[in-house]
C-alpha cells in the first residue's frame, strides 16, 4: 500500500473547502491563483 501513495501529491483548496461549507462570497483577491 505505501508504494501506491508514497509519490502522490495532495493539494489543498480553500476556495473548494469553504464552497463544500457553503461560503460563496469570495472576494476579487482571494480568487486569484
Amino acid at each position: 500500500m505505501k508504494e501506491e501513495v508514497e509519490n502522490l501529491i495532495c493539494e489543498h483548496s480553500l476556495i473548494h473547502s469553504r464552497g463544500a461549507l457553503g461560503f460563496t462570497d469570495f472576494s476579487d483577491d482571494e480568487l486569484k491563483p
